[in-house]
């Protein structure tokens, strides 16, 4: 196994461990703040990898790890209540 690829599997291991899921959010304002940050970002470094690739700094693992962020943010129980609550309106 090559040392990037080892290092790669390292870098993995550690975010695994490193962020606690679900992640809570102390306002579902806050909350829908820091996904539009997140999504800003994404757009950005994908953005990047199109028009400049010579200068992209990030690797595939970072935009998956803020992709898994985003999707550990969802409040998936409270969505379902707002569904519930709209079709009761």
């Amino acid at each position: 196994m090559s040392i990037e690829k080892e290092k790669s599997k390292e870098k993995i291991a550690e975010y695994l461990i490193s962020l606690p899921l679900p992640v809570q959010m102390e306002s579902y304002q806050k909350l829908g703040y820091t996904l539009q940050s997140i999504l800003k970002i994404l757009r950005t470094l994908l953005l990047t990898e199109i028009e400049t690739p010579e200068l992209v700094a990030h690797s595939k693992w970072d935009i998956y790890n803020l992709l898994d962020l985003a999707e550990g943010l969802l409040p998936e129980e409270e969505l379902e209540i707002l569904d519930q609550l709209k079709t009761k309106i």
